[in-house]
């Protein structure tokens, strides 16, 4: 069975291709650390919810679809835009940081 999460390459704004900063390997690695993210995406998941999600893609879809009462194409496509804009943020500098000596 081919997982559609682990890394792959994809194209930047340049046409090049690069792999993404972001698999779902990564969030299962540290799913401790994701959980409290995923809550704020999908706050009708309890803790309890998390903890038996365990960082596997599957269950967190399963857990959505049922909670949420959508088709598993849809828990796929929010799951995806969540990845998506979690590789995003990570990929921001922190130029805006810097302080003024002035």
């Amino acid at each position: 069975m081919s997982d559609k999460w682990e890394a792959h390459n994809i194209p930047s704004e340049d046409g090049r291709m690069r792999s993404p900063s972001l698999t779902w390997n990564d969030v299962q690695g540290k799913w401790h650390e994701y959980k409290g993210k995923a809550r704020q995406k999908w706050g009708l998941l309890t803790n309890d919810d998390m903890d038996l999600i365990g960082g596997y893609y599957e269950e967190l879809s399963g857990k959505i679809q049922k909670v949420y009462n959508i088709s598993k194409e849809e828990a796929d496509q929010q799951i995806e835009e969540w990845l998506k804009g979690h590789e995003d943020s990570s990929s921001i500098g922190s130029e805006g940081n810097s302080t003024s000596s002035i």
